[in-house]
């Protein structure tokens, strides 16, 4: 008898223990949903007189009972202050120049606005919900492990027969654990180009005041209309509940968990077995070029979901008029996320043409492809038109800037790029591509490796010819991490068909390529889960110098270091902290930087350091 018909469900006491489980479950859920949307202490700003040292400053703080110290500009910190008693030792602090969110006259803190933060705070103050928000990781993780053992028998016997389905809800689990702890750990607004999610916010306050040609030239003002349209969710939702970059980053983020499970779909689709799709989702999330931009607020993992839905509208199997519609639409709206992902589109659009079974079925795709990648982009010009832009205007002067970096080495930046990311992940990548073109004949009929190869072939030539040949734009890391779901449609069908030649060797060489995946992976993301931003060290390296009795601090390299310029320490300083750049870690190294500015970013000492007159410190 096969697991199949072993179901653990089909007596009703068994169905009974499964809707409980259930419930436990969704009751945990909601508890980490309370706890988490739970308000911080309040926050208040001080700045500090010009003549406090930073030792002098470090112990006011803790004489007042300041906590989470974070310095926000050269003597403006901003401080959580969990007891309100401590207001009236600030305001009697001779070194205090000045406050923000307290009400002096009142000795207490000011009315907390955004209002719905003001009303949620009120909400947590019943006895219930402060002990859910207090005790939430313990209940939540209690109730899951009771859940799971309730609901064990039918976790077990869906392994048992349908186990690529729990592999694959295990690499999403992950994956988004993962992402969630990235934008946990900060590094948002680290890069200027992050600075387009504040215009987003601006156009939710031009909305909320009538003013829709304003909201409008915004979202053309420096290029990606839709992705600021999209991030107008997550900037709504600060409006209301209070500023956070964490919210928007993990909007953004959990779209590139969504883009793991959508090329299982493509994958499925295309007809690849349910292990090999799983297969599929491992290479992806094991891929660190589609995991270390999660923590910041671009819009290039929402540009790659756009442009995987295209594609999978354009792998349908008996793919009708609207299909082709689709694809166009969604290649259209990748585009309009991010410009770069032009090619991403046009390579989903070129595997639905290419798909045709006849030269007539092909033109005829590609006529109505074309009609749907026209209709996004028309409704955007028709918007501009009557809001008085112009969406080419704007366009041509955006392409314009994209100039940073070199032209000529355009062709070979893909390689370099994720051989810094991916190591040994791209060499099987590579193996599996030059396997399957050396032995087309053999591989020509598995569609999956047509559409792989294919919109590799396509997306690598409109990077490298328009770049390298046409010096059009450069190319960089952020769209030349668009290849890898390609990749992933190649390898995994490959990868296993390679162990699969001998049945006696297939399970032992599964095991051995998927430790082998994952122990990269892990060495890969390393660096990522390590690194550390300039607004975090700053903060700790100045309270470390006001504890070691610091008069005044220096610090070097602690910004974005656009253009690379060496920085000299001052003379009789000594360190008090150094950390890593972020620009040390060195896919970023291939974000508007030329060779040779990659080369001094390289050849440099830029660690971040925080340093202090020699001469003091404890005796």
């Amino acid at each position: 008898m096969g697991p199949a018909e072993l179901n653990p469900a089909a007596g009703a006491g068994s169905r009974a223990r499964l809707r409980i489980a259930y419930v436990v479950v969704t009751a945990a859920a909601v508890i980490a949903a309370i706890g988490i949307a739970a308000p911080g202490p309040r926050r208040v700003n001080i700045r500090w007189s010009a003549a406090a040292t930073p030792a002098q400053r470090v112990a006011a703080e803790r004489a007042i009972g300041l906590q989470r110290p974070l310095r926000l500009e050269r003597s403006t910190w901003s401080y959580e202050l969990h007891d309100a008693a401590g207001i009236e030792r600030i305001l009697q602090q001779p070194s205090v120049d000045d406050t923000h969110y307290i009400d002096r006259d009142r000795r207490t803190f000011s009315p907390e606005l955004p209002s719905g933060r003001a009303r949620l705070r009120q909400f947590y103050q019943a006895p219930e919900l402060a002990a859910i928000a207090t005790y939430w990781r313990t209940l939540s993780g209690a109730l899951v492990i009771v859940g799971l053992a309730l609901a064990w028998p039918r976790l077990r016997w869906t392994y048992l027969a349908f186990p690529e389905r729990v592999w694959l809800t295990a690499i999403l689990v992950v994956s988004a654990v993962a992402r969630i702890a990235l934008v946990a750990a900060g590094g948002q607004y680290y890069w200027p180009d992050e600075g387009r999610y504040t215009e987003a916010s601006q156009m939710v306050e031009n909305l909320a005041a009538g003013d829709i040609e304003s909201a409008w030239s915004r979202a053309l003002a420096s290029g990606h209309p839709l992705f600021k349209t999209v991030a107008m969710a997550p900037a709504a939702i600060e409006a209301q509940y209070g500023r956070d970059p964490r919210i928007p980053a993990t909007f953004f983020a959990l779209f590139s968990v969504l883009n793991i499970w959508l090329l299982t779909r493509i994958a499925r689709r295309l007809g690849l077995t349910p292990l090999e799709a799983v297969w599929v989702a491992l290479l992806a999330a094991a891929s660190t070029s589609l995991l270390f931009y999660a923590r910041h607020l671009f819009p290039y993992d929402l540009a790659i979901t756009f442009g995987l839905l295209a594609l999978h509208a354009g792998t349908a199997r008996e793919a009708r008029w609207r299909d082709s519609v689709a694809c166009g639409a969604y290649a259209a709206c990748a585009f309009l996320v991010y410009y770069g992902a032009w090619t991403f589109g046009a390579a989903a659009c070129a595997v639905h043409v290419f798909g045709g079974s006849s030269p007539t079925m092909a033109c005829r795709r590609g006529s109505l492809a074309i009609a749907g990648l026209v209709l996004p982009i028309a409704a955007v010009v028709a918007v501009s038109t009557v809001t008085g832009e112009d969406f080419f205007l704007r366009l041509r002067t955006f392409s314009a800037t994209v100039t940073q970096g070199s032209f000529e080495e355009g062709w070979r930046v893909p390689f370099e790029y994720l051989w810094q990311t991916e190591r040994l992940i791209l060499v099987l990548w590579l193996g599996s591509v030059a396997w399957c073109l050396a032995d087309w004949r053999s591989w020509r009929a598995v569609s999956t490796l047509r559409t792989g190869l294919i919109g590799l072939g396509c997306l690598y030539c409109a990077l490298a010819i328009p770049s390298t040949w046409m010096h059009l734009f450069v190319v960089y890391g952020r769209t030349s991490r668009q290849l890898v779901p390609f990749f992933c449609l190649v390898a995994a069908p490959v990868l296993l068909r390679i162990c699969a030649s001998s049945s006696r060797l297939r399970r032992p060489a599964l095991t051995a390529l998927t430790a082998l995946l994952v122990a990269q992976a892990a060495l890969n993301a390393r660096p990522v889960f390590s690194q550390r931003f300039p607004p975090e060290f700053v903060s700790d390296g100045e309270q470390l110098a006001g504890r070691l009795g610091a008069s005044r601090v220096e610090e070097i390299y602690t910004r974005h270091l656009y253009p690379p310029a060496k920085v000299d320490p001052p003379a009789g300083y000594v360190d008090v902290m150094a950390a890593p750049h972020p620009l040390q870690f060195v896919p970023y190294q291939y974000e508007g930087f030329n060779p040779d500015e990659r080369e001094f970013l390289r050849s440099t000492d830029i660690r971040m350091r925080i340093l202090m007159p020699g001469t003091e410190g404890p005796r």
